[in-house]
């Protein structure tokens, strides 16, 4: 049974697919460049920084708590939710 029975399946897909990709690309990207970095500035600095990193995302975190039911809202009176079953 699905999470959100009001909202449109293909919806959630989208979801998902978008934050493996931007989970993913973000990991690579991290695991690329961070023995570079340990090699340059040192372990100690290395992980201020990431440490940095994490904490300017938590805005980012709030806001998705705060506007996701209007976006949600939209999203869903933009595709309309039909009474089908779903294919998968």
């Amino acid at each position: 049974m699905r999470e959100f029975q009001d909202e449109p399946a293909i919806l959630h897909f989208d979801t998902t697919y978008q934050n493996n990709i931007v989970r993913c690309t973000f990991s690579a990207v991290l695991v690329s460049v961070i023995e570079p970095v340990i090699n340059t500035i040192g372990v100690g600095w290395t992980f201020v920084i990431v440490a940095g990193l994490s904490f300017i995302s938590i805005p980012c975190m709030f806001f998705v708590m705060w506007r996701g039911p209007l976006l949600r809202q939209r999203a869903a009176m933009q595709f309309p939710t039909t009474k089908e079953t779903n294919p998968i």
